[in-house]
């Protein structure tokens, strides 16, 4: 059956190559001189064999015993529709035989080495261009997506829980049972309010304004007394 497949491939059989490839032979298996189904294909200016190998993802860099890829027996052979159909394939044009001959370097005619040395300098060009690119990207951090760097704000938080800044006022002045009312009424009477009561009563006043965008009425009064009575004070 071996033997079979090989000349198959040579003779562009496409029906023997897929019967044994169903009975479990590897496509890419080499004969004694190390050459695949592909190296026979392209040899012999097979391109629909090549193109039906292609599709069961036969490798076409496989080299033989000496080196050769198919690219290198098609460049021998002069056939330019199965050159321009390797390279559109993903074919390396830059490998070498054991002799250190490209594919260029054994081409059948001047015209197909002229070709092939182009592909080869375009090849390397790009590779060379890739090989700068990673060396460059070396030192560059990893982008995480679109991280908002900025600083966080941390909300104010409130030492107890009360509801409403009037109630917060009077926990902090000691009278929890006390109308907040009562308790402007008692700073506008006497001028006085414990420092921890203004502190909190300060703190609490920024961030209702930033939070709710107003006051109460009680702390509008309240505040516009602080700021009557420190100005009196100064």
């Amino acid at each position: 059956m071996s033997d079979r497949v090989w000349v198959a491939a040579e003779r562009g059989v496409i029906a023997d190559i897929l019967s044994v490839l169903k009975k479990g032979f590897d496509i890419d298996s080499q004969n004694d001189e190390g050459n695949t189904l592909v190296h026979c294909a392209a040899r012999h200016n097979q391109l629909k064999t090549l193109q039906s190998l292609v599709k069961h993802k036969a490798n076409l860099d496989q080299p033989n015993k000496d080196g050769e890829t198919a690219l290198h027996m098609a460049s021998a052979q002069g056939h330019t529709e199965v050159i321009h159909y390797l390279i559109s394939q993903g074919a390396n044009v830059t490998l070498k035989n054991r002799n250190g001959r490209s594919v260029a370097s054994v081409a059948a005619s001047d015209s197909v080495k002229k070709f092939l040395s182009n592909e080869i300098s375009k090849a390397e060009s790009k590779n060379g261009e890739s090989s700068k690119s990673r060396q460059g990207n070396k030192g560059t951090p990893k982008s995480h997506g679109n991280v908002d760097q900025s600083p966080s704000i941390t909300p104010l938080k409130s030492p107890m829980p009360c509801t409403s800044f009037e109630d917060k006022l009077v926990n902090l002045d000691g009278s929890k049972d006390a109308n907040p009312l009562a308790l402007l009424k008692q700073f506008k009477d006497t001028g006085t309010l414990s420092a921890k009561a203004k502190k909190e009563f300060l703190q609490w006043k920024r961030q209702e304004r930033r939070i709710h965008q107003h006051e109460s009425e009680s702390f509008v009064e309240l505040g516009e007394g602080l700021d009557k009575k420190e100005a009196e004070m100064g």
